[in-house]
């Protein structure tokens, strides 16, 4: 039977999930969207992130998967679609079992990273992840992330920008960041870096790692997807520093090569998994191997096959054939 009525069940991050959300809805397909956690309180946030708190505090995830079993049966779904759930139990998925409600997995980030749905891969009734190992590995499915609409260049903008970068503040990013700062004054390169600390625990340890030595390439506050896109499509580079443990490429990747620009990143993976923007993508290993000043920018009209390639509208499709097989 195919998917008719699907609930997408995952985090809230950047407005992201509503975003497919709505995609799926112009298919002529009922979808809602569920916060895995309920609440986006810290404590909540702190609670589902921590395996040992999850453990202490399982009665809160317990209550929280029969809400989120509730609202699935109250919505009537044929598919429910975790995207990369901070929390997972048999309890949960048997509840929508028996209720004829196919339980589907998107893995947005690494099993290291997020490890949560790991042993419950089996008991899905599909699992696909944006990570090539993890997709080798459990043997699911590899589908690229996305870039919406709003990051295509469609104005042709004048490239004022040399280098440009948005993103939170955790793993290597700080100390990177404030290297590519001072060789870029030591270039004369303009950059616009938005180095986001999200919450105090990744602004403290963005500050150890770059040993207090400029505070002021933090901020807490947020920027808008749109601030983000007319960023982009006015630089001529757009920086992409991965986790440490992520192999796929992420939602930065396509948003950057959607703009125009030139994406340069540590993802060994980028030029392998998107062969036809190869021309588009520089790859660096660490901040010393990167030669600021010899980067070449050229830009090029994308054909319509590379737009739907980067598109959220592709992403949904894979998605839906997923679930729908």
């Amino acid at each position: 039977m195919n998917c008719k009525r699907i609930v997408i069940i995952g985090p809230a991050f950047f407005n992201y999930l509503e975003a497919i959300q709505q995609e799926i809805s112009k298919s002529n397909i009922e979808c809602k969207f569920i916060i895995e956690r309920g609440s986006e309180n810290l404590f909540n946030k702190v609670v589902f992130r921590s395996e040992i708190l999850k453990y202490i505090f399982s009665f809160i995830i317990n209550k929280r998967h029969k809400q989120i079993a509730s609202e699935c049966i109250d919505f009537q779904a044929t598919h429910a679609l975790f995207i990369s759930p901070e929390s997972m139990s048999s309890g949960l998925l048997k509840s929508l079992r028996e209720n004829k409600i196919k339980s589907c997995l998107y893995m947005w980030d690494g099993f290291d990273n997020k490890p949560a749905a790991r042993r419950y891969v089996k008991d899905f009734f599909c699992s696909a992840t944006f990570d090539p190992d993890d997709s080798k590995k459990y043997k699911i499915e590899l589908i690229n992330l996305f870039a919406e609409d709003i990051f295509f260049n469609k104005e042709r903008l004048n490239r004022s920008i040399d280098f440009s970068f948005v993103g939170t503040a955790h793993s290597i990013r700080p100390r990177f960041i404030l290297e590519l700062i001072k060789r870029s004054k030591d270039s004369k390169l303009n950059n616009f870096i938005h180095l986001y600390s999200g919450n105090i625990f990744y602004h403290i340890m963005g500050l150890i790692k770059t040993f207090f030595r400029n505070t002021k390439i933090f901020t807490n506050r947020s920027i808008s997807k749109k601030r983000a896109a007319e960023y982009f499509i006015k630089s001529k580079y757009v920086l992409d520093i991965t986790h440490p443990k992520q192999k796929g490429l992420t939602s930065r990747t396509f948003e950057a090569i959607s703009s125009g620009a030139i994406l340069v990143t540590n993802n060994r993976n980028a030029k392998i998994l998107l062969p036809d923007f190869r021309d588009r993508i520089v790859v660096y290993s660490d901040i010393n191997s990167l030669d600021i000043n010899k980067l070449q920018h050229a830009e090029k009209d994308f054909s319509k096959e590379q737009i739907y390639e980067l598109s959220l509208k592709r992403f949904c499709d894979e998605i839906l054939y997923l679930v729908n097989n």
